[in-house]
């Protein structure tokens, strides 16, 4: 019974979650203005544009927000593969889709489910949920397309 009711109180609780924090089809994140992150509902991690120190580089991360050095627990590429200045992520009906300045487009995430929203949560999880027959299912996220940044050998 404590187990049933603990799963139910998650589901509410994801629920609740994805409601407060979701980013609508079309939003876009660019490489070159303020707009490019978005926060989880708390402000304690954020999915977005991460620049890389000390040259007009990005890559795609998420990251701890509220600390002054923002520590990345995950990335769609890696350090060899950034995104230059002039970037752009846009959340389609598709997915996540990344497009260069000169006009070059990758898929960070595809689905082949129709994306209603986006949504970063307060674990750190970016999601791609699809919103059928008033049920919300995801169809993508982060916590299982991982790519952590290396830690160094100590």
């Amino acid at each position: 019974m404590a187990s049933a009711t603990f799963f139910i109180l998650s589901l509410l609780f994801l629920h609740i979650t994805l409601a407060l924090a979701n980013i609508t089809i079309n939003s876009t994140l660019y490489t070159n203005n303020n707009n490019n992150a978005w926060p989880s509902p708390s402000g304690e991690f954020a999915f977005g544009f991460h620049q890389l120190k000390d040259t007009n580089l990005f890559m795609v991360a998420i990251w701890y927000n509220k600390i002054p050095e923002k520590t990345i627990v995950w990335n769609s590429y890696s350090h060899s593969n950034p995104t230059p200045t002039g970037s752009k992520i846009q959340l389609t009906q598709s997915g996540l889709k990344l497009t260069t300045p000169n006009g070059e487009s990758t898929w960070i995430a595809q689905t082949n489910n129709t994306v209603s929203y986006g949504s970063m949560l307060d674990n750190g999880n970016f999601v791609l949920a699809s919103s059928d027959n008033n049920n919300n299912t995801l169809v993508w996220q982060s916590f299982k397309n991982r790519y952590f940044v290396a830690k160094p050998n100590s």
